[in-house]
């Protein structure tokens, strides 16, 4: 950098510290990245504007940032704190995404030298008090950090315009030629106030603070057993330890004096819950291994730094020692230095919680978090823990090799090393990943997921159908769906009562018969072979339930592929039908007027039997069907079949009230799904009513249901209005043909063909003969109307 662009680069520097005081952001000016610089009390003593100037004229690689925590805004409103959110990857993008559920909310946006930095303010009362950093990791298994500073001493983070340095280990900082610069349309010129963290966000960081607080209650009390970890014998050295640090120090931009690596690696040590030597002779021979620390800590520094990484909320003391034990690694044997043998420890390493789904070529990954288990395409969780683990895995066998005795000479060292190097490289990762599908450990059938019926995920827990009570999500339940709504409490749906009430014209028999019908379709297996045809013109709240119930519902409904319920002259994709697949609630939406019901679909579909299908460019599966379908219509369709197997299928629910245009509540959908928790509780209620008594079909629904029958078998509605009984009566076939035609003609009906069938089905036992004539008797025409031939 010439002599005149410092300068400029120094005066820019100058004029964006102005600004960001000017917006009462604790500002500092720091030497690369050390904003030590400046002084002992840096977090604590407010420098003057001239002397932010002062330092970054004397400065040599000059840079300004801002700390977390409290800040006073222009606004003049009390409690609030600078939140950053530090991201350095894809993975961590992702899970920063997953933080703020979907996509990143306006905020300062800076692209530092790595990656990025997001900030934001909250008031401190909706934060984790006395915190540093909580961190968040995704369900990817990355994690990022979100510096709130609550404690009064916030992180430094450098924002633009500055230079982007490195530490050059000599205590100096070297340009990388990469600049901080703020994303357009997200600087604080764009945005001139500093944008506000979203509620949720902040209420989900207190909640990981909870949690953290319970986990590390929870490894204290098991480490209250357990003696504190000595090294190697000879060395004092902790093999896996040393290996921990080296691995996640490997590339660290270290701050002037050393302090960030010798925290990092006081928190591994903390994690292994080493004695004070065991820590004291392991940090020696990482600085050997390594690069010394510039600054040179007593004992007694590294030990007190060793008490705050145990004391951290941030760090699972003795984590190690719970969750990576040599001994699950090998207890009698080490395993082999091959891609077969970095199969083996990913296997070990997973623990049961991902699982390669052979019929849809995907992979499943256990997320505590929400109690489902994900699928991917791609072995993406698989591959970022090879990454992470295989090679500090590989090194922590050699330190097995040490504990149990056995002759580890100089060459053995020196091949684990090496094995433990190329395993990080992507062909290794690859290969290992690539074998892992075959192991029948890491193998699961896809039928083996939401394979319980009565079991219901939610975001609150697993809801047991059958007792009708939640239960907390386990990996065992295998479940990779849930509710959209958590379970809440059927007698504060309302609103939601209050519409049915309107809907339903107060008739409670029939408001009673959709819960158990709805609440059925609750239930991962048909128990019930029907197809409930919903009918009605529009404006009547069919499709406001409708959409109502699949919103609660979440992952469990789906709509049905258009047409799917007619005929049609060409043959449905087979992908259609594996839609289907781990469904409970699926509906159909069919309006155009004169469509034929598919019959022999509706049949397979609703009769309870095994499916086949697939996925797209996948092979055939058979899966057992857990969906209820219902048809939602303005125009009921044609069924043309007169079979019991299609009727007593069908169940007509007719929405007869139609809501004039000035009493439409343009909000209602809304308003409904306000209540979600608790229209889910009352889906439940229903789902225990059907368990207890069934469906008990209402007279309304049989009423409905025979007319839409008799409409659609013409000769049935021919019969019912042609012929009466008659005791010593006689009609003749070809008397009641002749007037069948006449009267299909007369109406306008698609069948006119022979009727000698349906004859001898509709009167079973009253076929004769008389005066030479085939006929039935105790039959008469209804009236002289139907004479013809007679």
């Amino acid at each position: 950098m010439t002599t005149e662009s410092l300068t400029d680069y120094r005066n820019e520097l100058k004029t964006w510290a102005s600004k960001l005081r000017g917006k009462g952001l604790r500002v500092r000016a720091a030497e690369g990245k050390n904003p030590g610089a400046m002084g002992a009390n840096w977090q604590t003593a407010e420098p003057t504007e001239a002397a932010l100037n002062a330092f970054i004229d004397r400065s040599a690689t000059p840079t300004i940032g801002i700390l977390a925590g409290p800040y006073s805004p222009p606004d003049g409103a009390e409690g609030q704190i600078v939140v950053m959110v530090d991201i350095d990857s894809d993975e961590e993008m992702e899970a920063a995404k997953e933080l703020f559920d979907g996509e990143i909310p306006p905020c300062w946006w800076a692209n530092t030298g790595r990656g990025h930095r997001l900030s934001f303010r909250a008031a401190a009362s909706d934060l984790p008090a006395d915190r540093g950093n909580v961190h968040f990791r995704g369900s990817n298994g990355a994690k990022v950090m979100v510096q709130i500073g609550t404690g009064g001493k916030g992180a430094f983070s450098v924002l633009p315009p500055s230079r982007h340095y490195v530490s050059d280990g000599k205590g100096g900082w070297t340009a990388t030629g990469n600049r901080y610069e703020w994303k357009v349309g997200h600087s604080p010129d764009a945005i001139p106030e500093l944008p506000t963290l979203p509620d949720d966000v902040a209420k989900k960081l207190k909640e990981l603070a909870e949690n953290d607080a319970e986990a590390k209650k929870q490894h204290e009390a098991k480490l209250e057993g357990i003696d504190r970890k000595e090294g190697d014998p000879d060395t004092g050295v902790h093999r896996g330890c040393l290996a921990a640090m080296i691995e996640t120090t490997k590339n660290m931009e270290d701050v002037s004096d050393g302090s960030k690596r010798l925290a990092v690696c006081m928190r591994r040590a903390a994690e292994h819950y080493l004695s004070n030597d065991c820590a004291l002779a392991t940090l020696q021979e990482y600085e050997e291994q390594t690069t010394p620390f510039l600054s040179s800590f007593t004992d007694s520094e590294r030990l007190d730094r060793l008490r705050q990484a145990e004391r951290s909320p941030d760090v699972t003391t003795g984590g190690a020692l719970v969750e990576l034990d040599f001994a699950t690694f090998a207890p009698i044997a080490l395993r082999g230095l091959s891609d077969d043998g970095n199969t083996e420890r990913l296997v070990s390493l997973v623990d049961g919680d991902i699982k390669y789904v052979p019929e849809c070529k995907q992979w499943a990954t256990y997320l505590p978090k929400s109690g489902l288990w994900r699928f991917s395409s791609e072995p993406n969780d698989l591959r970022y823990m090879a990454r992470k683990n295989l090679a500090a895995m590989v090194r922590a066998e050699l330190q097995l090799a040490y504990s149990l005795g056995m002759d580890v000479d100089e060459e053995m060292v020196k091949q684990y090393e090496n094995f433990a190097k190329s395993s990080a490289n992507h062909a290794r990762i690859r290969d290992a990943v690539k074998l892992a599908a075959d192991d029948p450990a890491m193998r699961l059938g896809l039928a083996a997921f939401d394979s319980d019926p009565y079991l219901l995920g939610t975001p609150n827990g697993v809801l047991d159908l059958n007792a009708g009570r939640l239960l907390t999500a386990n990996r065992k339940a295998l479940l990779t769906k849930a509710t959209k709504a958590l379970f809440g409490d059927a007698a504060k749906a309302t609103k939601f009562l209050e519409f049915l009430n309107e809907t339903f014209q107060s008739d409670t028999t029939m408001i009673a018969y959709m819960q158990r019908l709805l609440g059925l379709s609750l239930i991962g297996k048909q128990l019930e072979h029907v197809l409930p045809v919903c009918y009605g013109s529009g404006a009547n709240g069919k499709s406001v339930l409708f959409d109502t119930v699949s919103h609660v519902l979440g992952d469990y409904a789906a709509p049905l592929p258009d047409g799917l319920l007619t005929a049609s002259r060409w043959d449905r994709h087979p992908t259609d039908i594996a839609s289907l697949h781990g469904k409970r609630f699926c509906f159909a939406e069919e309006t155009a007027q004169g469509a034929e019901l598919d019959e022999a679909k509706v049949k397979r579909l609703t009769g309870g039997s095994a499916l086949t299908a697939r996925f797209v460019q996948k092979d055939f599966f058979t899966f057992n069907p857990s969906h209820s379908l219902f048809l939602m219509t303005n125009h009921k369709p044609e069924i043309r079949g007169t079979d019991t197997g299609i009727w007593r299928r069908i169940k007509v629910v007719s929405f007869d009230n139609i809501v004039p245009e000035e009493q439409r509540n343009p909000h209602l959908k809304n308003q409904l799904l306000d209540e979600q928790d608790h229209i889910l509780a009352w889906l439940v209620e229903g789902c225990s009513e059907y368990l207890a008594s069934g469906l008990q079909e209402p007279p309304q629904v049989q009423l409905h249901t025979e007319k839409y029958q008799q409409h659609s078998d013409p000769v049935r509605q021919f019969l019912s209005e042609a012929i009466k009984p008659a005791d010593g009566g006689f009609l003749a076939t070809q008397d009641i043909k002749a007037n069948w035609e006449a009267w299909s003609q007369e109406n306008d009906v698609w069948a006119a063909g022979p009727i000698e069938k349906r004859l001898r089905e509709h009167y079973p036992g009253l076929s004769t003969n008389r005066n030479g004539k085939r006929g039935y008797k105790n039959l008469a025409f209804q009236d002289d109307t139907y004479a013809l031939g007679v």
